[in-house]
């Protein structure tokens, strides 16, 4: 390209803009405003065009909501106000044993479920996939509700269920905590039939108060099964440490006993060790979370 192109170039473009000009002075005042309607025409349609786009979008959205989102929403707060119907009537239930509070909780699960399935209906094909799939953990959630409810119902129909502890106690321990009772009632009734001597008194008192310290420890036992308290617990403790010692003064006469009562005293020992090597477990039980079974489900 030489010097002279650019030069050139310039005179060439203002030369053209001049014969535009030219042109458009050249027009007739008819042509002109039809130009100039018609360029403003375009604008005004591309403007509507961006604002029915716009008007479009916004008339799907309140579409959306007012079919999906907001039906939703609404069987949504009934599901609310049907859960904490069927969880209040639930736990009138637990207190008294209506059965009417066990129906009207059982219906109102019911109805929950039905209102999700409602939500559920209700998600149109373009649902968010965040909601879907919330709506699908109430679902399970509410499930396993349904299924606490059935749980809890044959829960508190059984007390021995429903507290760990007694159910451990009645298996565990009552029935090694009679033996010993009925056995120490047989050394009772040996003595009885023995010559009412000066030492045999005095065993017999000592039996009594065996036996009378082994009764103690049951009432303990039966009250912190009942309360719950440390106070029982402190006794419990008291009366075995009581008990241990009057056991060991018995066993120092030994040689004094009859046979049957020289039998049912080791028997006596080997129960009375394993009652108490079970105490430990019993007040764990019962002393902690898990100690009303009902309970610890609602809560969790």
């Amino acid at each position: 390209m030489t010097p002279n192109q650019p030069y050139k170039k310039g005179i060439g473009h203002q030369a053209n803009k001049s014969k535009l000009k030219q042109w458009v002075m050249g027009l007739s005042l008819k042509s002109k405003l039809w130009i100039s309607f018609a360029v403003t025409a375009t604008a005004i349609v591309s403007i509507s065009l961006d604002e029915i786009s716009g008007l479009s979008t916004v008339h799907s959205q309140v579409e959306y909501f007012v079919n999906d989102v907001q039906p939703a929403l609404m069987h949504l707060n009934k599901a609310k106000e049907l859960l904490e119907s069927s969880s209040g009537a639930m736990g009138f239930y637990l207190l008294n044993k209506d059965t009417s509070q066990l129906d009207k909780a059982n219906l109102s699960t019911q109805r929950v479920l039905e209102e999700l399935v409602a939500v559920e209906a209700l998600q149109s094909s373009n649902a968010l996939e965040e909601n879907t799939a919330k709506i699908e953990s109430i679902q399970t959630k509410i499930k396993g509700y349904s299924s606490s409810v059935n749980n809890l119902t044959f829960i508190s129909k059984n007390d021995l269920k429903n507290y760990p502890a007694r159910e451990f106690a009645a298996v565990q321990i009552n029935p090694r905590s009679k033996l010993v009772l009925q056995l120490l009632g047989q050394m009772l009734h040996s003595e009885s039939e023995e010559e009412a001597t000066e030492l045999r008194k005095e065993i017999l008192i000592e039996i009594n108060d065996v036996r009378y310290a082994w009764t103690n420890i049951r009432n303990s036992m039966r009250a912190f099964l009942a309360f719950r308290n440390k106070a029982s617990i402190d006794e419990l403790e008291t009366y075995r440490e009581s008990f241990n010692k009057k056991l060991i003064r018995l066993k120092d006469r030994e040689d004094d006993l009859t046979l049957d009562q020289s039998d049912s005293l080791e028997r006596i020992e080997e129960s009375s060790q394993l009652v108490f090597s079970k105490t430990n477990k019993l007040v764990e039980l019962h002393g902690g979370k898990k100690w009303r079974t009902d309970a610890y489900l609602i809560e969790t």
